[in-house]
């Protein structure tokens, strides 16, 4: 069994993760960021905003981030509150258009910008337990997919395995839902270029998303609550199908597409994490921290800023600040406060399935669990 040693161990290679171990690796700690896949799965969450220029140049990854494939975005289109489909252009955006990515690529670059600053990445490792021990330090245990362990200790821990929240939940934290929302995609290949845009479209039972991806795919994602998808087998690509025909601009913008995989259901609940005590030394980032429900298109820039964010408290912390995680807490309770109440304004602009459980639940915001 090999074991190693580290000042902070980030679980999690996604970008809000591996933004917090390139902050820190920068600063001089020894860092290692775990990735249980090989970036080889699909992965959703493709729409990145203007706004993220300016945090790409500051975190020195603009130069590496124009090398990638991406597809131009100049707004979005939205078919809610009405049958009729209006445009919200990018174009007096002071940072310019916004990008459609390939997120496999997107994340498994920010992992390589870590891992060549100095962090050590570790992918293709399954986090097996996570312990503390009375003097402080953690213990987590790994797996990789030869069935060979690896022990890791670490005098912190930055949870960033997603709305799982694996590392969190073992230490003792839970999870607050506000919703069971889920998205089944389909993704395809399209033989056009053009509708550089993101398209929603609102439906009795939930909403459509689409967004042309490079080389000429297409991803299309329905969204709904657990409970609706299975009473309607939405996962099934028949029974998705019969709904996308329910669609009208959704629809004709597959028209002639060819179906590459699919349906696969991704969670996109809205959640909170709630941490119950601060003897140990850890955080969490990213979606396990707090997960934002789609329709604000600010997932990737959340788990950016999210992740700069703990790397520099992480580093505060290790700088003696014993204060930091309890601010760090508060200021993701603030972050989430202002996010379910723009949430919940937006659901309240369709009105036309009031009877629908879907846009029944959405009617208020407080909590399911």
């Amino acid at each position: 069994m090999e074991r190693r040693d580290f000042d902070v161990i980030v679980a999690g290679g996604g970008p809000s993760g591996a933004i917090a171990a390139l902050i820190l690796v920068r600063a001089g700690v020894r860092v290692c960021l775990i990735e249980a896949s090989m970036y080889e799965r699909p992965r959703v969450g493709e729409s990145l905003p203007p706004a993220a220029r300016p945090l790409l140049c500051e975190l020195s990854l603009w130069e590496s981030f124009e090398r990638l494939e991406s597809v131009s975005s100049y707004g979005n289109e939205s078919a809610w509150g009405s049958a009729d489909a209006e445009f919200n252009s990018f174009v007096f955006n002071p940072h310019g258009y916004g990008w459609h990515l390939d997120r496999c690529q997107f994340d498994a670059q920010l992992a390589s910008e870590a891992e060549a600053a100095g962090a050590i990445l570790m992918q293709g490792h399954k986090l097996i337990s996570c312990t503390f021990h009375s003097e402080g330090s953690g213990q987590l245990v790994l797996r990789d997919k030869s069935g060979e362990i690896t022990m890791l200790t670490t005098r912190t821990i930055i949870d960033a395995t997603g709305r799982n929240g694996f590392l969190a939940r073992q230490l003792g934290a839970v999870r607050k839902l506000y919703d069971r929302l889920i998205g089944i995609a389909v993704q395809y290949q399209c033989d056009r270029s053009d509708g550089s845009y993101t398209l929603i479209e609102a439906t009795e039972h939930g909403w459509w998303y689409s967004a042309l991806l490079p080389n000429q795919q297409m991803i299309a994602m329905f969204m709904t609550d657990t409970d609706i998808c299975r009473k309607y087998q939405y996962a099934k690509f028949d029974d998705w199908k019969q709904n996308l025909a329910k669609t009208e601009h959704t629809q004709a913008r597959l028209a002639g597409c060819t179906q590459l995989w699919g349906p696969l259901v991704f969670p996109a609940f809205s959640h909170r994490l709630q941490r119950l005590d601060w003897h140990n030394c850890w955080l969490a980032c990213g979606d396990a921290a707090m997960g934002v429900d789609p329709l604000s298109s600010s997932g990737i820039m959340r788990a950016l800023q999210g992740g700069e964010v703990a790397g520099y408290a992480m580093l505060r912390w290790l700088n003696g600040d014993s204060q930091l995680m309890q601010r760090y807490e508060h200021w993701i309770d603030a972050e989430f406060y202002d996010y379910m109440k723009s949430r919940q304004a937006y659901y309240k602009m369709e009105k036309r399935w009031l009877d629908s459980l879907f846009w029944l639940r959405r009617s208020s915001w407080n909590a399911i669990n």
